[in-house]
């Protein structure tokens, strides 16, 4: 090997071995991956639910869904609702979740993921939908199910996921 090939052989090998070195930004991650640290003391996984009967004589229900301990904030992440009627002219029109005894609500439409008719005219209407609702220390999860018709009861299922967050 002549010394202009060894030099050459030497500046290419210094340039692939500096490389990350000099180009390592250019490489970096820009944004963090999205993940849920469980073990973060301030980041804490839950998940609430609820049942709630709507009555033959009621076209309305609520119900508590769960409070906000003290030095968290609840974050929701993903809400499902399941709702079952027996007679087809029975709906379930609305789902809210709200700050009780009032304020702001998140509309949750059973009927805008899928209504499947079951046999006898009764129905399933199931929805799972990405949220982003917050609830400080001390508020309570509120959940109001509205219905029409009066020829048989409506259950509704609530599912909540989401996570506490410690807050100073």
């Amino acid at each position: 090997m002549t010394v202009s090939t060894r030099f050459r052989w030497s500046v290419v090998v210094c340039a692939v071995l500096l490389m990350p070195i000099a180009h390592g930004t250019a490489f970096a991650q820009t944004r963090p991956a999205l993940t849920r640290d469980v073990d973060n003391g301030d980041l804490n996984p839950v998940r609430l639910s609820t049942f709630i009967s709507v009555g033959t004589t009621e076209n309305f229900k609520d119900a508590d869904v769960a409070t906000v301990p003290a030095g968290k904030r609840l974050v929701l992440d993903n809400a499902s609702i399941w709702a079952f009627t027996s007679v087809a002219s029975d709906k379930i029109t609305a789902v809210w979740l709200s700050v009780k005894p009032g304020g702001n609500f998140l509309l949750l439409d059973p009927a805008a993921n899928e209504v499947r008719p079951l046999a006898g005219g009764a129905s399933i209407a199931a929805y799972n939908r990405p949220v982003k609702a917050y609830f400080e220390a001390g508020e309570t999860v509120y959940a109001q199910v509205f219905a029409d018709g009066n020829a048989s009861s409506k259950q509704v299922n609530i599912y909540l996921q989401g996570h506490y967050v410690n807050v100073p």
